[in-house]
């Protein structure tokens, strides 16, 4: 068994982020540990490692940004 950090979000809290640190054999292991607490999330990346944020890892902030916000909030990209 492996540490991995698993990254998803959740589409009905407006994109909120999550962070999970899991066991697992196999990255797919990992999302599948994951899910069974997070049934309704979309999962986007299993990390080897237990990374925490600052640590390894930034997140955009509460919850998942789009490209045209960004380009809204600081000029083209």
């Amino acid at each position: 068994m492996k540490m991995y950090t698993v990254i998803g979000y959740y589409d009905d809290t407006d994109g909120q982020i999550f962070c999970d640190h899991v066991e697992a054999e196999t990255s797919l292991g990992a999302f599948l540990e994951s899910a069974t607490t997070r049934a309704t999330a979309t999962f986007v990346a299993a990390i080897p490692g237990h990374v925490h944020e600052g640590a390894g890892i930034e997140f955009p902030g509460y919850g998942v940004v789009t490209a045209s916000t960004l380009e809204d909030e600081h000029g083209p990209i």
